[in-house]
């Protein structure tokens, strides 16, 4: 399956992202796969988190897609593994059936877990990929996506580099205004592209969210410090976003931060 064959005319495309729990079973991934099998269209998952030691993304979704239909997307971050590890990276993912890759650049690490690799920036792991995987002569191409950021201005320039390195597919930044979108070459994409969203179930996210960069309108914060009821709001807001962005996106990607029934939640009213 792949990403690339769904007509996003016809429908909203469903994505989460999924965190393994950092314990010594696989319980909450089978749930996971329990609640998203049916519903998501795909999942993705961290690569080491924060910049802290995570679950490997590619044997967690793998554990969680195998024999579904859910296309599996682990984030792949040039932060933690040179070039040759990446190379085996993509040729396990492959032999798992596994095709589609997140690039991102990844959160600086923590403490004393480590210093950076880097040995390839952003754009050159796109690159490396889409070349190595071609290299393989498989059946089907790698698909390999990149993060989009609507509130910097020269995010046109930067989305067009990293799809002339090989991205096709782009994960949004978490927004919940529609307006960052309504841009004319947004609108004439020729990739496939995700709103990020993160449900708002705590007044105190507001402050969280602004310290990511997270622009929120005066007014949807004045609506959520009012709210007697926040999983409600998050449902409607992001039902009136889709609504509203008609034509500028094609599907939505949702970061529960391990609320998966919120998750399942927002995908049945989309």
């Amino acid at each position: 399956m792949q990403i690339s064959n769904f007509q996003s005319k016809q429908k909203i495309l469903k994505s989460v992202e999924i965190v393994p729990k950092r314990n010594e079973n696989i319980d909450d991934l089978l749930a996971a796969r329990e609640i998203f099998s049916d519903i998501a269209d795909m999942v993705t998952a961290p690569e080491n988190q924060m910049g802290r030691p995570g679950i490997d993304p590619l044997m967690a979704l793998y554990i969680m897609t195998h024999g579904t239909n859910v296309i599996a997307m682990p984030h792949v971050t040039p932060r933690d593994k040179n070039t040759l590890y990446i190379s085996s990276q993509i040729l396990t993912s492959e032999k798992l059936g596994i095709n589609h890759f997140f690039v991102i650049g990844g959160d600086p690490i923590s403490g004393n877990f480590g210093r950076e690799v880097r040995e390839m920036d952003t754009n050159e792991t796109i690159r490396h990929i889409r070349k190595f995987s071609r290299e393989q002569e498989r059946d089907k191409e790698a698909i390999i996506g990149a993060a989009l950021n609507p509130y910097r201005n020269s995010e046109e320039e930067i989305v067009r580099s990293k799809i002339e390195s090989g991205a096709t597919l782009f994960i949004s930044q978490m927004c919940y205004n529609s307006e960052p979108f309504k841009k004319k070459w947004i609108r004439q994409r020729k990739f496939k592209l995700f709103l990020g969203f993160m449900p708002i179930l705590k007044k105190s996210n507001i402050e969280s969210l602004s310290k990511m960069g997270v622009l929120l309108p005066e007014g949807l914060k004045s609506i959520i410090a009012n709210s007697e009821n926040l999983r409600d709001t998050s449902l409607k807001l992001i039902d009136n976003l889709v609504s509203d962005m008609k034509g500028y996106i094609d599907g939505v990607h949702i970061m529960p931060i391990g609320n998966n029934e919120i998750a399942k939640e927002i995908m049945e009213v989309l």
